[in-house]
C-alpha cells in the first residue's frame, strides 16, 4: 500500500517519491519509516511522546530518547519540505506531543496483468474510435463531393411538404418509396422548424432508397439539405444522419 500526502509526496514500501514515479527517490531506514507511517495512521490526532516511544522504539527492543525523537522528526520535516509540504504539517505541541495534519490518500497498486490489459483495451478503443471517425469522414466527404461538384447530376422534384419542394436523385421511384421520402422530408422539416419560401428546396438522399419497407431512420444513412434562394444562388445547410444520430 502506498500513501499520497497532500498530493505532493508518495510514501512507498521503503521510502518516499514523487507522484507518478514507480521507483523510490528517497529511501528511509526502518526507524524513520515506522515513525512516518505512525504519523500517517494517526493523522489529525495528537499523539504523545510516550505513545511514540512505545510503538517506534520499545516494541522493537530499542531504547527511546527525547534527542533521538527530535532528530527523527526534524529529518522527516526536511524530507517533506523537499516535496513542497509545509513544516507545520508535522507540528510539535510542547509538553503534549505531536500532531500530523495532511490530506492522506491510500493508493492501491494495480496488478501487472490488470494494468497491461487496461493499457491494451485503452489503445484498442482509441484506434477503433479513430477508425470510425476516419470512415465517417470519408463517407461524408465523398457524398459532399458527389452532391456538390458534379453539377450535371439532376435533382428531381417528387412533391412538397408545407410549401417546401422536395428533390431527390432518382426519377423512377415507386409510389411507396416516394411516400417514404416525403414522410422523411416532413420529419426533417418539422424537426428543424423550416418555413420555406417559393424557391426554397429540400434535397434528400437516403441509402437503400429502393427498400420501401424501411421505416426507421436507425436503419439507414440519410442526407438532407435545406437550400434557400439568396438573390443569385442557393445557400444550403446540410444534415447527415447515421444510425439515428445527427452529424
Amino acid at each position: 500500500m502506498r500513501y499520497l500526502i497532500d498530493k505532493k509526496m508518495v510514501v512507498t514500501e521503503d521510502g518516499v517519491t514523487t507522484p507518478g514515479l514507480e521507483s523510490t527517490e528517497h529511501e528511509l531506514s526502518s526507524l524513520p519509516y515506522r515513525l512516518l507511517c505512525f504519523f500517517i495512521a494517526n493523522n489529525n490526532r495528537l499523539v504523545t511522546r510516550e505513545e511514540i516511544f512505545h510503538h517506534i522504539w520499545e516494541s522493537h527492543d530499542l531504547s527511546p530518547s527525547g534527542t533521538a525523537l527530535a532528530t527523527q522528526v526534524s529529518s522527516l520535516r526536511k524530507i517533506m519540505s523537499g516535496y513542497g509540504i509545509a513544516d507545520n504539517t508535522l507540528l510539535t505541541k510542547p509538553r503534549q506531543g505531536f500532531i500530523f495534519t495532511a490530506s492522506v490518500e491510500a493508493v492501491t497498486e494495480q496488478e501487472p496483468e490488470a494494468a497491461w490489459r487496461q493499457n491494451i483495451n485503452f489503445h484498442r478503443g482509441w484506434f477503433l474510435g479513430i477508425g470510425v471517425i476516419i470512415s465517417l469522414g470519408i463517407f461524408v466527404y465523398g457524398l459532399y463531393v458527389w452532391l456538390t461538384e458534379n453539377e450535371h447530376i439532376p435533382w428531381h422534384r417528387i412533391g412538397a411538404v408545407k410549401s417546401c419542394a422536395v428533390y431527390v436523385l432518382d426519377d423512377d421511384m415507386s409510389p411507396s418509396v416516394t411516400s417514404y421520402y416525403l414522410r422523411k422530408a416532413e420529419e426533417y422539416r418539422a424537426d428543424n422548424r423550416l418555413v420555406c419560401n417559393t424557391q426554397d428546396k429540400i434535397l434528400e438522399y437516403i441509402q437503400h432508397p429502393g427498400i420501401s419497407e424501411i421505416n426507421d431512420i436507425y436503419e439507414t444513412k440519410q442526407f438532407y439539405a435545406y437550400c434557400r434562394w439568396m438573390k443569385e444562388s442557393y445557400i444550403c445547410n446540410n444534415t447527415y444522419y447515421s444510425a439515428g444520430k445527427t452529424n
